[in-house]
């Protein structure tokens, strides 16, 4: 029985030196805003109530850890459009940061300007578990910038307030967003 138990603690305490060693060396950095390309850099960057927020470091779930690189899928038969990215470390102060940004877009056929809505196109924001933040109809616009279905790279800018899914008097301002992706 002893052995039993320790094969299940086994996984969780490799887990928890894996999650230990992987945020000490993601110190988040000051950043700087990417340049608006439209090469397919894959690169995000927006400015989030006065901080510049970028893609950073490592997401970790009790199976493994993954990069939080931006990523897009683009589907040409539901012209549906959708980014991904985190922010994962520690701050300056020592205390860990662990945030997700996406954009979910459908009927995407062309470059132009693309407003939120409620149920085709929005952002949303989550710093920690039960925190979402969503674009609210008409207070969040995406413009795409570049679609090129032969190349697989959409690139553009974003802006707008996301109201907190729990309590709609609390806001963020998402401003100055720009991404350039290589989608699959």
């Amino acid at each position: 029985m002893k052995a039993y138990s320790l094969l299940l603690l086994l996984p969780l305490m490799s887990m928890s030196k894996c999650d230990e060693d992987v945020f000490e060396k993601h110190a988040i950095p000051a950043f700087a805003l990417p340049p608006a390309t439209q090469s397919g850099a894959n690169t995000i960057g927006f400015i989030l109530d006065n901080r510049v927020w970028r893609d950073y470091g490592v997401s970790c779930t009790t199976f493994r850890c993954d990069s939080n690189k931006v990523r897009g899928l683009y589907t040409t038969t539901g012209e549906q459009f959708t980014l991904y990215a985190g922010l994962s470390g520690r701050d300056i102060s020592g205390r860990y940061i662990d945030e997700d940004f996406s954009i979910n877009l459908s009927q995407i056929t062309s470059v132009g300007v693309y407003s939120s809505d409620a149920i085709a196109r929005w952002m949303s924001f989550s710093n920690g578990p039960y925190s979402e933040y969503l674009s609210s109809p008409g207070k969040a616009a995406i413009v795409i910038t570049k679609l090129d279905t032969t190349q697989h790279i959409i690139a553009g800018t974003f802006s707008g307030v996301l109201r907190y899914r729990a309590d709609i008097t609390k806001a963020i301002t998402v401003s100055d967003g720009r991404f350039d992706i290589r989608y699959r």
